[in-house]
């Protein structure tokens, strides 16, 4: 009877440590299985085991798949490839459908026409109209000038082009002709440091704004030497200073400028300088012109972009 008693005794501890840990493998079990069921848009269907003091027992629910006690490596490997097969996230579609929308955006409008006259400068770092610059030493700089002259209201009125003695004749000759073209009568030409026995500024005509000038039209150029030619427009009659002591000797040349002025009533003259030359010295000529003009017979001052040969006959920039 003691042996009996005590043998019960001992399998009573025996199957209640049995259900404790039938209990905590149901546990364990349902946790795992519970995140099968929480995927079961996945594809994959398991019937959550229910815990009682029992131990462990499965619904009677129809299931899809038999709930099967599996090691926990082969049920994440489970839950990847359950993974593999399921549809892109909403988050995911949504992302491509925005990157497919911006792609088919249009592209961005153009730059805005100025409002108002732009200042307009010519440095020796090229050309500035308002706060864009413009490098005519790029493949693209000319076809930038025009398009940004084209958003200038030149026909509003007269633009003014402030220079300094170190820009490039190129610069300065076709930010001239281009505004010329966009429909600028005339222009407004300036040099910061001129010298202060000549004009630091006066009005010039764009070479596409002509009309026929007279032939006897007087030219002046500084040569790539720094002497001086004076000649008339159809060609001839040429006269030439040599180079003075600091550059050009304007003292001569404004002599030359001066006698085919008198022999010659045309309202237009005609200056330039070899494009090696600083743009001063065209500048220069310029304003030497209409200092020699003491009648003021000369209208039209012109500057000429393409330096012409000296003596021979002049062929404007249309």
């Amino acid at each position: 009877m003691r042996r009996t008693v005590a043998h019960e005794r001992g399998s009573g501890r025996v199957f209640g440590g049995i259900l404790r840990v039938s209990s905590d493998l149901c546990r364990t079990f349902s946790y795992l299985t519970g995140t099968v069921v929480a995927g079961a848009s996945l594809g994959t269907a398991f019937t959550a085991p229910v815990c009682s003091h029992e131990g462990l027992a499965v619904s009677p629910t129809p299931m899809r798949a038999p709930s099967i006690v599996l090691p926990g490596l082969s049920l994440a490997w489970l839950v990847a490839l359950a993974a593999c097969d399921s549809k892109p996230s909403s988050s995911v579609e949504a992302s491509a459908t925005a990157t497919a929308t911006s792609a088919a955006l249009p592209e961005p409008a153009g730059k805005r026409a100025f409002s108002v006259m732009p200042d307009m400068v010519v440095d020796e770092r090229g050309i500035g109209v308002g706060p864009e610059r413009i490098d005519l030493g790029t493949s693209d700089g000319a076809m930038k000038l025009a398009e940004t002259l084209d958003r200038v209201p030149v026909t509003s009125k007269q633009p003014t082009v402030r220079t300094t003695t170190k820009a490039q004749l190129r610069d300065v000759g076709a930010l001239v002709n281009g505004l010329g073209k966009r429909g600028a009568a005339t222009i407004l030409l300036k040099m910061d440091g001129a010298r202060t026995d000549l004009l630091g500024e006066y009005v010039i005509v764009p070479e596409g704004r002509l009309d026929k000038p007279d032939d006897c039209s007087v030219v002046v150029s500084v040569l790539e030497d720094s002497s001086t030619a004076v000649w008339a427009y159809r060609g001839g009659g040429g006269k030439k200073a040599r180079k003075g002591l600091s550059g050009p000797d304007l003292s001569v040349t404004g002599d030359n400028v001066g006698e085919q002025l008198r022999s010659c009533a045309s309202k237009t003259a005609f200056f330039t300088a070899s494009p090696k030359m600083r743009w001063e010295h065209a500048f220069h000529v310029g304003a030497l012109i209409r200092k020699t003009d003491a009648k003021s017979v000369v209208e039209q001052l012109v500057l000429l972009a393409n330096e012409p040969v000296a003596g021979q006959p002049v062929k404007l920039d249309k």
